[in-house]
């Protein structure tokens, strides 16, 4: 996080914007950078997001994880595995 401190701290400044809106937080476990620690600090700061917790994937869960960040997508997203006939 070097370097980008004031990034980060204008972000977290700003982040009760979301409060009043549908967040999912896809979370891993293993993520160096961005240890469990921090997301506590998300959970506290937005009680009501959907959290997914991935305890095998690091920094890039979605290229970790693929099929678990796409299915935990789909849910919060409302759609189904399989696209419908329109």
């Amino acid at each position: 996080m070097n370097g980008s401190r004031d990034f980060y701290a204008s972000l977290w400044a700003r982040a009760d914007q979301l409060a009043s809106r549908p967040v999912l937080i896809i979370w891993g476990l293993k993520d160096r950078a961005f240890g469990p620690h921090l997301l506590a600090r998300w959970r506290a700061r937005l009680p009501a997001a959907t959290v997914v917790e991935l305890p095998d994937a690091g920094h890039w869960p979605h290229e970790e994880e693929p099929a678990r960040v796409t299915g935990a997508l789909r849910l919060f997203l409302g759609r189904p595995d399989r696209p419908q006939s329109q």
